[in-house]
Order: C-alpha cells, then structure tokens, then sequence
C-alpha cells in the first residue's frame, strides 16, 4: 500500500555540466611546448656535442633553437588565447574545465620561464663559437 502522504520525489532531467572543448585545448597547448622543448634541446644538444667535438655545423645548431624557438611561441600563443576563452566559456558555472584552463596556462607560463633559462644556458654554451 502506498503513503499517499508521503512526498513525492522529484526526477531531475538535468543534463551534467559538458566540459569546454577551449579549456581542453588550453590544457594540451600548455602541454605540448614541454615536448617541444625537451625534444628540440635534445636534438640541439647533440649536435652541440657533435659541433664542440669537430663534427657538427653551427648552423644546424642555430637552425634548431630557432625552430624550437618558433614552435614554442605559437604553441603559447594558441595557449594563451585558447587559456582565456577556456575561463570564460567556465564562467557561467555551469560548464566545467575551469581547471584544465588554468593549468594549461599555468603550464604555458613556466613552459616560457623554462625556456627563457634554456636559451640563456644555450647561447653561453654556443658563444665560445662565435670568438
């Protein structure tokens, strides 16, 4: 028998809460400068290497900074601007990723302070080259 007292209870039909595709992509953006990094240095490295033992060019070498160099600053940039719509489309409250947004950018802010120190460590280590 049932209670016809008793409260009815309510269905939601609420949708969850999508998260923003611009806060996703501002987390990868933030992200993918540090394997640009890491691999372009590598590469760099070795042929520093190969250029201190005799064998290399300084022009592969320069070649290779400056094609990190270029990748990283349009990955931060697309970092950056897609970090900034991400918070916004997360506004609302309603739609989620706010911290994917902010970690993507964070991300991109010590990605640009990583690299900063690693082009000053990279052009002392070149300019006994260029005496």
């Amino acid at each position: 028998m049932v209670d016809e007292r008793a409260p009815r209870q309510r269905t939601s039909h609420r949708l969850p809460p999508e998260r923003s595709a611009a806060a996703t992509w501002a987390f990868v953006t933030g992200l993918a400068p540090f394997a640009t990094s890491v691999i372009g240095n590598l590469v760099a490295s070795q042929a520093g290497a190969q250029l201190a033992a005799g064998a290399g060019s300084l022009a592969m070498v320069l070649g290779m900074l400056t094609l990190v160099f270029v990748v990283n600053a349009a990955l931060l940039t697309v970092c950056g601007i897609t970090g900034s719509r991400g918070i916004r489309e997360t506004a609302n409250g309603y739609t989620r990723g706010r911290g994917l947004a902010v970690a993507g950018i964070t991300l991109g802010s010590i990605n640009l302070v990583l690299w900063l120190a690693g082009l000053v460590v990279s052009t002392t280590a070149i300019a006994p080259f260029f005496a």
